[in-house]
């Protein structure tokens, strides 16, 4: 399914690197995904109080969605993966103890964007990409990188990690998912 797997980094002996997942999503379930995301954020819950300068839900809101329950797993599960293979260690924890603690919808419409930002104190978080038209970058200022956004893609890296996204230019909205992730090391 993937057409592209990637990491961004400094130093390749750490987990402290953006991953980076495209296509994650058969058409059917990207396509649940957005029509559940559009409706959802129809109106700005937050009212733009966040760095999320855009409609934004609640931070809980889609662990609430049978609708994200798939990605949710799939999010959990990539991660694991990763954190295994980047570090031996890791392999003694199950992806079960994995906890989405925040996971909220956004779409930007045309002049919408994202301030630079960070997560700190939860583990990892991430952004899945839902639909995204025109030219848009997410920035990563740790590993002094940029990526155009693409449609139906997913970003994981640690939440310590400033990242932004440009100005919406588009008359299409962009759809994307936030998420932030805890490990239980019980």
């Amino acid at each position: 399914m993937f057409t592209n797997t990637r990491v961004l980094q400094w130093n390749h002996h750490t987990n402290y690197a953006v991953f980076i997942f495209e296509n994650l999503l058969e058409k059917e379930q990207l396509d649940i995904v957005l029509n559940k995301t559009l409706e959802l954020t129809k109106q700005d819950t937050k009212k733009r109080k966040t760095n999320v300068q855009a409609h934004m839900t609640d931070f809980n809101e889609l662990n609430k969605h049978p609708e994200y329950m798939y990605l949710r797993d799939k999010i959990v599960s990539l991660l694991h993966t990763c954190c295994v293979l980047r570090s031996p260690h890791w392999g003694q924890i199950s992806a079960s103890e994995y906890i989405i603690k925040d996971f909220w919808g956004m779409q930007h419409h045309k002049g919408d964007y994202t301030k630079i930002h960070a997560h700190s104190p939860n583990g990892y978080s991430g952004a899945f990409h839902v639909r995204c038209p025109g030219k848009n970058y997410m920035h990563f200022q740790d590993v002094q990188q940029k990526e155009l956004l693409k449609d139906n893609c997913l970003y994981l890296f640690p939440a310590n990690f400033l990242h932004s996204v440009d100005k919406h230019q588009h008359d299409v909205s962009r759809v994307s998912i936030g998420i932030n992730l805890l490990v239980d090391l019980k």
